[in-house]
């Protein structure tokens, strides 16, 4: 075994046919990581010819001429094989430490035992020992608490496309919820469409989320970079709705379910309230409560053309689709637009025919967080809970390291 360094083409043909293969381990990301002033470095193990783990880093300057490392979902490789493992860093230490890193972050992405939907640990598989193997080679882990945002690096939510070819597979593979939201969007005026040439909407509704939830938004030089990087394979959806159109459908919808209304208290006076029909009765007032609110926005509403109210930045590698973004304007949550926009993203991955459809990081009281909002939304689509090892890290350059961290605890 040696440790190579890669052109792009050759991780690329690697990393895209390697299990625990993502967008964030690809020469795109790598060619992203570059356009925005990061440097990045490809280094893997070849044996006998062919190249068997691979990593692509982002380094990043912390002060005069060191640097941090970051290996995001990744390095790629098999952490089964303890001594592939301890001979990979052994000789990416030396070779990263002359070129002024001090510390190298992973993020292996493997899951740590199987789960379902609900986080319960299911006899699928059990790779705990994998991360007793990088534990084992000297590699330290970052302890991470359920209020961090990091835990979004360790925690995710997959749904499995291995079986689903055409729609109505899609549709049964849906919790009965998610199923529901989705058929009624397809009904309404909501209109998806890809914007990747027109960044200015979508930027837009980002920062309003960010605004809103507190977090901190990227860069639109980010979303340009990966959109410009990753082509084809990459797709911002916007979320449009036309309130002057979509107030005749409600209309319509009411004046339905009124007129059932109308027909059923009709026989009720004539031939007597039966069980059933009170019951119906109930239904479709209880149906009319919901239209009625959004009847209530539309006439609200701006009447000068469709009005984007979500949008969404989704992703292509390998055989899978990545979720990685989106926002939404709260005010018109009423129309369920991110439900279309995961509508639009299954259609391209039935398309292309996915295996796995990544929702990203999402976290609930199965990892020790409260809030569970963002899971629940994603649960509804159908999938599993997926528990990565989390954030280890290699000590490149001890003294500078540990100055590092104690500079990090006093700014704490």
């Amino acid at each position: 075994m040696k440790l190579v360094e890669l052109s792009y083409d050759v991780f690329d043909e690697f990393a895209k046919r390697h299990p625990q293969s993502s967008f964030f381990q690809s020469a795109a990301m790598a060619t992203s990581y570059n356009q925005l002033g990061f440097e990045s470095l490809i280094y893997g193990v070849e044996d006998q010819g062919e190249i068997i783990a691979a990593g692509m880093y982002k380094i990043v300057p912390v002060i005069l001429h060191y640097k941090i490392a970051f290996c995001t979902w990744g390095p790629l490789l098999d952490y089964g094989e303890q001594e592939l493992i301890q001979f990979y860093f052994s000789q990416l230490v030396p070779v990263f430490r002359k070129k002024g890193i001090f510390s190298i972050i992973i993020k292996p992405n493997f899951p740590v035992v199987s789960r379902d939907e609900n986080g319960e640990i299911t006899d699928e598989f059990d790779h705990r020992d994998w991360k007793t193997n990088l534990l084992s080679c000297g590699i330290k882990e970052e302890k991470i608490k359920p209020s961090d945002a990091r835990m979004f690096d360790q925690w995710g939510f997959v749904k499995d496309f291995t079986d689903i070819h055409d729609d109505q597979a899609l549709l049964q593979s849906m919790n009965q919820d998610g199923r529901r939201v989705i058929t009624k969007t397809r009904k309404s005026s909501l209109e998806i469409i890809e914007s990747n040439d027109d960044l200015s909407d979508f930027f837009k509704v980002m920062n309003h989320t960010a605004d809103r939830r507190s977090f901190e938004n990227r860069e639109e030089a980010y979303f340009t970079s990966m959109t410009g990087c990753f082509g084809q394979d990459s797709k911002i959806l916007l979320a449009k709705i036309d309130p002057e159109r979509e107030e005749e459908l409600v209309l319509s919808q009411v004046n339905v379910i009124e007129e059932e209304i109308a027909r059923t208290q009709a026989q009720i006076d004539s031939d007597g309230a039966t069980k059933k029909r009170i019951n119906k009765v109930k239904e479709l007032n209880f149906q009319l409560i919901p239209l009625n609110k959004r009847l209530e926005l539309c006439r609200k509403m701006p009447k000068d053309g469709p009005l984007t109210i979500a949008g969404a930045f989704f992703l292509y590698y390998g055989d899978e689709i990545f979720y990685t973004f989106s926002g939404a304007y709260e005010e018109y949550y009423l129309f369920d637009a991110p439900y279309a926009l995961q509508d639009a993203a299954f259609q391209w991955g039935l398309a292309k025919g996915i295996r796995k459809y990544n929702f990203m990081g999402t976290t609930g009281k199965y990892c020790g967080a409260e809030d569970e909002g963002v899971y629940l939304f994603k649960k509804g689509f159908g999938g599993y809970v997926i528990e990565r090892p989390g954030i280890f890290e290699i000590e490149v350059i001890p003294l500078i390291n540990r100055a590092y961290h104690k500079a990090k605890s006093l700014q704490r």
